[in-house]
């Protein structure tokens, strides 16, 4: 039976005019997800809320509540790090965000208050969750020193496991021309995964569709769209992996295909 990765990225619970009704979105995932067979695991690579909103963050505690509840996703398989959004100004910067997470796993293995990176197993793979927005500052992603060093001392450790796959927000490679919030330091963070080994990254933050083969490991980069953005011309929506085919599909929320019906459409 195959591994299905959720991947799922800036949801921006708490925007004031959201793309499309939340409810709507819950039941087409919904029915989407549990037409899948194997295990699941989802993930959600940050910015949960809309601009540190602490509405935002019970909505989509209940939101993903629900959607794990329905779908019969192990909570131990839920995982998570925080976006630009994320980031609460007063008090500590992401205490919400774990509250957030715990909400969904009932544990603190995923805790970004005290931790820039964490590593974690689910089945046979390995998961790195870098805070790409530790450093605080909204507008640009930046990995942190001590993912580099983490890397580095844990690079014999994780050639055991079957795939090793990387989860941060900020994108890596900048499409627009003006875009200055691409990860700074971006080289060095890839340099040190294909030297690790790794397989995949899978990042949000650029609400747009990205696919690209990298490094002597053959790293795969790989965004999951936005599931509430108003640019023009983008498409919200979310993605499935295979992490051991690399088959990916990605799917769009549309309108379009049933009248008065929000519908998950796939793209060819």
């Amino acid at each position: 039976m195959p591994t299905n990765l959720i991947h799922i990225s800036d949801t921006h619970f708490g925007d004031p005019s959201p793309t499309f009704n939340r409810q709507a979105i819950k039941k087409a995932l919904i029915k989407q997800i549990n037409g899948l067979e194997g295990d699941k695991i989802l993930i959600i690579s940050g910015d949960i809320t809309f601009k540190a909103c602490q509405q935002g963050y019970r909505d989509a505690e209940v939101f993903f509540s629900e959607l794990i509840e329905s779908c019969g996703i192990a909570r131990a398989n839920v995982i998570a790090c925080p976006g630009n959004h994320d980031i609460v100004r007063e008090g500590e910067p992401f205490k919400e965000f774990d509250r957030f997470i715990y909400t969904l796993r009932r544990d603190s293995v995923i805790s970004f208050t005290n931790n820039n990176s964490i590593l974690l197993n689910i089945q046979q793979l390995c998961f790195l969750l870098v805070n790409s927005a530790s450093h605080l500052d909204h507008t640009y992603g930046q990995i942190p020193d001590a993912t580099f060093t983490m890397l580095d001392n844990e690079k014999a450790n994780l050639q055991q496991w079957k795939r090793r796959i990387a989860v941060t927000h900020h994108h890596l490679i900048g499409q627009e021309i003006n875009d200055t919030s691409t990860t700074r330091n971006a080289y060095s963070f890839l340099y040190h995964l294909d030297q690790s080994g790794f397989d995949y990254v899978l990042h949000g933050h650029q609400h747009s569709k990205l696919d690209l083969v990298c490094g002597n490991n053959k790293i795969r980069i790989l965004s999951a769209r936005s599931m509430s953005y108003h640019g023009r011309g983008y498409s919200n929506g979310f993605s499935l992996l295979d992490p051991e085919s690399g088959t990916v599909t990605p799917f769009i929320l549309t309108p379009d295909e049933v009248p008065g019906l929000l519908t998950i459409g796939v793209i060819k």
